[in-house]
């Protein structure tokens, strides 16, 4: 376990105060792109499939399946930065069942809202165009 963000309202901020994701009504969604993440679970945030990623301390985290939401939010304003929190002690691990947790690990989960690296081009055949060896007579 370890510290990876706070929540401050609707809006998720990793450690060092960057905008990472923001809440709309119980979803979340990454801060860049507005891509879908998974659920918001009551201070619990799920990935996909519903599997606990990361949660508020206060909470008892829990699992929940969700269908993705049906229209995508309107981009919020990009809120303002936050004072940096007082580190908090590290929380003690939480009695959730281990099935509930997610495979996926803080950033690999954030991952999921950015798009996909372009595709570099193919190299080229080295063998194209070349007839074979010259032919004389």
């Amino acid at each position: 376990m370890q510290h990876v963000g706070w929540v401050e309202g609707q809006n998720i901020f990793d450690t060092q105060i960057e905008w990472l994701a923001f809440i709309h009504r119980e979803h979340l969604y990454h801060a860049a792109t507005a891509t879908w993440l998974g659920p918001w679970n009551n201070g619990a945030l799920l990935d996909r499939d519903g599997l606990i990623v990361g949660w508020c301390p206060e909470q008892a985290p829990r699992a929940r399946n969700s269908l993705p939401p049906s229209g995508l939010p309107m981009m919020p304003p990009r809120p303002f930065r936050p004072k940096r929190p007082i580190m908090p002690r590290r929380p003690l691990f939480p009695q959730t069942p281990p099935q509930e947790w997610s495979p996926l690990d803080w950033t690999a989960w954030l991952a999921l809202g950015l798009p996909p690296p372009e595709a570099s081009a193919p190299p080229e055949d080295e063998t194209a165009g070349d007839a074979g060896p010259d032919q004389t007579d």
